[in-house]
């Protein structure tokens, strides 16, 4: 009787590891994304002809809080302009916007890092400011980068990206 209850026990437990399994496999947990969503991880170091564009593809793949991507971006021929995207924010979760900040941090710094990996030295000028509780949700400077010519340097950082 003990025998039949082990190998009863022993037989429940192997069918609902491959049921797992299975559907692990069946989700595709074990293999690579594929498809326009992951479109911007495969070709995000551009071509040199990208001009200012090409660091910003680095900058939206930053981390961000719970993938809100609390950013938008205005382009210039030598300049880009961080806006914070503050409808874009986590509500009574994040009242001071604590956390959509430091997704915009993250941001600028994948961009000045792939900047100067693809030769452009990138001034950073965060606009002054102060985390206030529930301001209005309208899009909101928070800095300017200006590019110029330099010397491509790569960094473990770059690489990380």
């Amino acid at each position: 009787m003990k025998e039949r209850r082990r190998f009863l026990v022993g037989g429940l437990g192997v069918a609902a590891l491959a049921g797992l399994g299975y559907r692990a496999w069946d989700r595709g947990v074990w293999t690579e994304g594929q498809g326009d969503p992951y479109t911007a991880w495969a070709a995000w170091r551009g071509e040199d002809t990208d001009g200012a564009k090409r660091p910003l593809r680095a900058a939206i793949l930053a981390a961000n809080p719970h993938n809100t991507q609390p950013w938008l971006f205005s382009v210039g021929e030598n300049s880009i302009h961080v806006l914070a995207d503050r409808a874009r924010n986590l509500g009574t979760l994040d009242p001071f916007r604590r956390e959509m900040h430091l997704g915009l941090g993250a941001a600028i710094e994948n961009l000045a890092l792939a900047a100067r990996a693809f030769g452009m030295a990138a001034n950073v000028k965060p606009v002054d400011g102060a985390l206030v509780p529930l301001p209005d949700d309208r899009p909101a400077l928070a800095a300017q980068i200006a590019f110029a010519p330099t010397a491509a340097f790569r960094d473990a950082l770059f690489d990380a990206i």
